[in-house]
């Protein structure tokens, strides 16, 4: 797995996720305050983080004593309609389980804004999976989520990207 040290890291984390978090300079990596390890890969869906989850999760506590993990991914589920609502629902649930099993705080990243989503209906889902995560696990104990749509949406468009932060469109 991936790993930026930081000199004045207070604390160790984990994160999987899809391809906002799997290159050495995405947001994982640039935090000052933590340690990071990354298992994130670009194009995972959350069905496939939840088959892995466990075992990574086993992994990183006997090895890097982590203090939490993330989860951040969603988007690669809705842009391919691979999975159903319930089924990304069932999917974090799970993992949400296992990391209070193991005593370990999860923090869940909401979907940002997609720019170049194919369909309003796609816009959509994001909103209604985003509120789910909120309403669900948004203050439940040991799990966070983690609002990234609110910072990275455009005040002149809602349900796009702030332009400021949109590079590509993703």
């Amino acid at each position: 797995p991936a790993t930026q040290s930081t000199a004045n890291a207070a604390s160790v984390g984990f994160v999987t996720g899809d391809s906002f978090s799997n290159d050495s300079t995405d947001w994982p990596f640039l935090m000052t305050s933590a340690t990071m390890y990354s298992t994130a890969i670009s194009g995972q869906r959350l069905v496939q983080m939840e088959t892995t989850f466990a075992d990574q999760l086993a992994f990183h506590i006997a090895n890097h004593a982590i203090d939490f993990a993330v989860v951040q991914g969603g988007v690669n589920d809705i842009a391919n309609n691979s999975i159903t609502l319930a089924m990304a629902q069932n999917a974090i649930g799970n993992m949400a389980s296992v990391a209070a099993a193991a005593n370990v705080p999860l923090f869940i990243v909401n979907i940002a804004p997609w720019t170049n989503a194919s369909s309003q209906t796609k816009r959509d889902e994001i909103d209604m999976y985003n509120a789910w995560l909120d309403a669900t696990l948004g203050g439940g104990s040991g799990t966070a989520v983690v609002d990234i749509y609110s910072l990275l949406v455009d005040p002149a468009s809602a349900q796009r990207m702030n332009p400021l932060y949109d590079l590509d469109g993703v």
